[in-house]
């Protein structure tokens, strides 16, 4: 049984490579919770917020980071 319908979760990432074997990373993504039968089924105030017209939580997250090797440059 479905709750939502079709839900999309997209994910793009995107490495930049540089010279000094360093690297530049990014990424963004989506997530979604889509509601159980449990969340739909079961209400239980205060306890649950449950009911028919709970719908689906979605997260929009970025990342962005940096990585090197830092071995080469720590020893002498």
């Amino acid at each position: 049984m479905t709750y939502t319908g079709l839900e999309l979760q997209p994910s793009i990432r995107l490495r930049v490579e540089r010279e000094d074997e360093a690297h530049r990373l990014e990424s963004s993504r989506g997530a979604v919770r889509t509601p159980s039968r449990l969340d739909r089924d079961l209400i239980v105030p205060p306890v649950s917020a449950g009911g028919p017209n709970f719908e689906s939580k979605e997260l929009l997250a970025y990342e962005v980071g940096y990585r090197t090797r830092l071995r080469e440059r720590a020893l002498p």
